[in-house]
């Protein structure tokens, strides 16, 4: 469906930013392989993982992360927000480069274990040339390119967008392909780019624009090494309003950062003023092979109190000279269900636009709030991007992954929730229920959620302001700080491993949003406990117990986390168990154990490599020490059990059921507290009864 001819053009009327996302996401193939199928993980998998963690470090070589773009120019804020992933403290060097190969060093950052940081580059330029106030960015550190993430995030006015950070030596693509759409923009606006080349060579390029089959534009040049280069077309027609563009290097393409961004033409002619970038995004990629379904995060669809509804498009991109076709399915964000349909054809090297408010309201449909998308096409061609204006002016960037990203685990950064709504959503695209098991980590404490089923096709927001004020301990007791302001957030799936996410943050002053959606291949085995330990074991009363599993990952330890059943339980008589709870009919001390399956993730150094393993969890199990002796009566009630007599069963039964009341063990039973205080009164005063006529101590037993 063609943009329709009757909808208005929005201005560039507002101070906007977008640069192509392409953040630092260190990611690799999962395969799964028999031979993990009987993989076993204890507790010592903490250790194989440190062990593993120590070669990596021992191994480290130089990395270096760049971003072709900052700007703290006019009110411009640039902030750095970096994660060291890794369980020892890992130092990095911050440099900054215009557009003249000045170098400035910003300074030796020490990131300690698990730890995230936030910087901001109008500070740490506080006081430096005004000659750097725009450039590139340089990050170096020791180790390899999954140890340290991190994300650039440009703030002007109310427009945040994050610019890519590059690792060196990833992507050996020599050409990459995408398209702009300024549709939603209106006229005036063609598309530009940021050059820097990271390599000590230079590195000759070529850059082609176009639509349909016609090439409208070529530049030919050289990156020298650590140059920052604009790229701006200024003979393409601004009335283009969308096409096509290739960039082609003669050699280290996978030294080359690039950022694209859109621009009103005539700014161009003032080179002194600050550039204004439009929000939408801009993408050079890779050319792809294997890629032909789509899955978006949610959305706004529907109107908002502050009025209209919002202008969403999806812009498809066929960069291929066949023909091909795909289809566009909106669907409800939370359960997934299907509000519309439409066909979409491209012919070679065809832009496409669909405007999905429009579309509903030709069908007469009515749009939920928010909304997901999903992009089925026939050939692996297809590229797309979508945009949603607001009401308020901001245009937001739709999140699309393509599905082979789709993944079991993640680690982003916390923002300040002072100074933005942070939030995760997570969408299950798999065929079976996944359960999520996070964790929130901040500056001295460690809290693990409980975890989140999200079944087949829908999705769950997790909002972290609303977290930390609930107050509910974790399985160890441990609360969220109320006062928690900034930490970062992991997470692994059990069940589907087919998961998307995407931690986001909106700033207090602003609609719009940056975000976090970066994974690496992690580590991962699990072990389990039994909780709580020891297990007191009563002779007439059920005692109930949790098998729980701790996780074991390249970043500490996760959990526990609540298991739904184990694969089998040791244990001897007398003791028996239910499934749920153990009992006993006499006097044992003894370990309990359990195996469950668990997943489990390794490097083997091409890639990640997943499976399914066996994994243990123990506990002692210990009698009630309220045990029987041959004292002559009468009974004290106000006396332990365990120093009195009574070779009489029932009055013991009775006493026993008086001290599990008064110790409060009512309250793990599954019938409530109030209920068995009641059976066990009940049962008391049978007691008395009976032991008065047959050992005159019914009177000392006071229920």
């Amino acid at each position: 469906m063609p943009y329709p001819a009757s909808r208005s053009r929005s201005k560039l009327g507002f101070p906007a930013l977008a640069i192509l996302m392409l953040a630092f996401c260190p990611s690799k193939g999962l395969a799964v392989t028999p031979e993990l199928e009987k993989a076993h993980a204890d507790k010592a998998a903490v250790v194989r993982i440190e062990r593993q963690q120590a070669e990596r470090m021992a191994n480290a070589r130089p990395t270096r992360l760049m971003s072709p773009h900052y700007s703290v120019e006019g009110s411009d804020e640039t902030m750095l927000y970096l994660l060291n992933s890794f369980n020892s403290p890992i130092e990095v060097d911050i440099e900054v480069s215009n557009e003249k190969a000045e170098v400035l060093l910003l300074g030796q950052h020490l990131l300690e274990p698990n730890q995230h940081v936030a910087l901001s580059l109008r500070q740490q330029l506080a006081g430096s040339p005004s000659t750097h106030q725009s450039g590139s960015l340089w990050i170096d550190f020791l180790g390899d390119s999954t140890m340290v993430q991190g994300w650039v995030v440009l703030e002007r006015g109310k427009q945040v967008v994050e610019v890519p950070l590059k690792a060196v030596g990833i992507d050996h693509s020599r050409q990459r392909t995408s398209f702009w759409d300024t549709r939603l923009l209106g006229e005036g606006v063609v598309p530009g780019f940021y050059l820097v080349n990271g390599a000590e060579l230079p590195v000759g390029y070529r850059l082609q624009l176009g639509q349909g089959d016609k090439t409208l534009y070529r530049k030919a040049g050289t990156l020298n090494p650590g140059v920052r280069k604009t790229v701006f077309p200024v003979d393409i027609d601004p009335r283009l309003g969308y096409g096509w563009m290739r960039l082609s290097f003669n050699n280290r393409s996978d030294a080359v950062a690039i950022a694209g961004f859109l621009q009103p033409r005539d700014l161009q002619l003032a080179p002194n003023r600050s550039r204004h970038l439009s929000r939408l995004k801009v993408g050079l990629e890779g050319v792809r092979t294997s890629f032909t379904q789509f899955e978006s995060l949610p959305f706004p669809l529907a109107a908002s109190p502050q009025g209209a509804a919002p202008r969403t498009i999806l812009s498809l991109f066929n960069s291929d000279h066949g023909a091909i076709g795909a289809e566009v399915i909106l669907m409800n964000h939370e359960t997934g269900e299907e509000v519309m349909r439409q066909e979409v054809s491209l012919g070679s090297k065809e832009i496409v636009s669909v405007e999905l408010d429009v579309l509903a309201a030709s069908l007469g449909l009515e749009l939920p709030a928010e909304g997901r998308a999903r992009v089925v096409a026939d050939n692996a061609a297809l590229q797309l991007t979508s945009t949603t204006e607001l009401n308020s002016g901001e245009v937001l960037d739709v999140t699309f992954f393509d599905t082979s990203t789709a993944h079991q685990s993640g680690l982003y950064p916390l923002p300040n929730l002072d100074d933005f709504d942070v939030s995760t959503d997570l969408v299950n695209i798999g065929d079976e229920t996944t359960s999520i098991l996070g964790q929130i980590s901040w500056p001295g404490g460690t809290y693990a959620l409980e975890p989140i089923d999200i079944p087949a096709g829908e999705s769950r927001r997790i909002d972290f302001a609303d977290l930390a004020g609930d107050g509910k301990p974790d399985l160890l007791g441990r609360k969220l700080d109320p006062t928690f302001r900034s930490g970062f957030f992991q997470w692994s799936a059990r069940g589907s491993h087919e998961v998307i996410a995407r931690t986001q943050a909106r700033p207090r002053h602003s609609l719009d949003r940056f975000g976090f959606n970066c994974h690496g291949c992690c580590l991962e085995e699990s072990y389990g406990e039994i909780l709580p330990g020891p297990v007191i074991v009563h002779f007439d009363t059920p005692t109930s117990f949790e098998g729980v599993e701790f996780i074991s990952t390249c970043t500490g330890i996760l959990g526990p986390y609540s298991m739904s059943g184990f694969s089998s339980l040791s244990y001897s008589s007398p003791v028996t168990w239910d499934g749920h709870m153990v009992s006993s009919s006499n006097l044992t001390d003894q370990n309990l154990r359990f195996t469950a399956w668990g997943d489990i993730v390794f490097d083997d150094g091409w890639e990640c490599t997943r499976g399914s393993a066996l994994f243990e969890g123990d506990n002692r199990a210990q009698a009630d020490k309220c045990q029987r002796t041959h004292n002559p009566p009468p009974f004290d009630p106000t006396r332990g059990c365990a120093d009195q007599s009574n070779s009489c069963s029932s009055c013991f039964s009775c006493c026993t059921k008086q001290k599990s009341v008064a110790d409060c063990r009512c309250d793990r039973l599954p019938f409530g507290r109030a209920v068995c205080k009641n059976l066990a009164k009940a049962a008391c005063g049978t007691c008395k009864q009976s032991c008065a006529g047959s050992l005159g101590c019914g009177g000392n037993l006071n229920c």
